[in-house]
């Protein structure tokens, strides 16, 4: 099984309108804060499912799950998805705007992701989980 959604309404968190989320896989069962003020949770959902769609595509993408106005954000929290053969890998990452400077468009989201690694800076394996071809296209067909 693989699953991305929302398992609760908003509440106002640290001064911060917020729905909790839920991504789930295999061996993967991670909660998240998605703030609600500037992608509301359709907005978010919309970016799931386009973001899934690229990847069966064959092309690299990203499940975000905390977006902000990135005019004042530091950073993006966002789950790459790579497409190997017949299945995905997802990294946790947090896209760290300044990094990007300018190069940031909400339009085309996924010039942004990295190319794959599964290495850190200083060498070390990265946490990653597999999803099956199978176990994606389930879950894009039960939105």
């Amino acid at each position: 099984m693989f699953n991305i959604s929302f398992v609760d309404e908003p509440i106002l968190r640290n001064d911060e309108l917020v729905a909790l989320g839920r991504i789930e896989g295999p061996s993967l069962r991670e909660n998240f804060w998605a703030p609600v003020e500037y992608w509301g949770k359709n907005q978010y959902e919309m970016q799931w499912r386009d973001a899934i769609q690229t990847a069966l595509a064959g092309r690299p993408s990203a499940i975000i799950t905390a977006m902000r106005d990135p005019r004042y954000a530091r950073f993006i929290n966002w789950w790459p998805i790579y497409p190997v053969k017949d299945h995905f890998r997802l990294q946790n990452q947090m896209l760290l705007l300044e990094s990007i400077g300018s190069h940031f468009n909400e339009q085309d989201l996924y010039v942004n992701v990295p190319p794959y690694t599964n290495l850190n800076s200083d060498g070390e394996l990265l946490s990653e989980w597999e999803i099956s071809k199978p176990l994606i296209l389930d879950f894009l067909n039960s939105l």
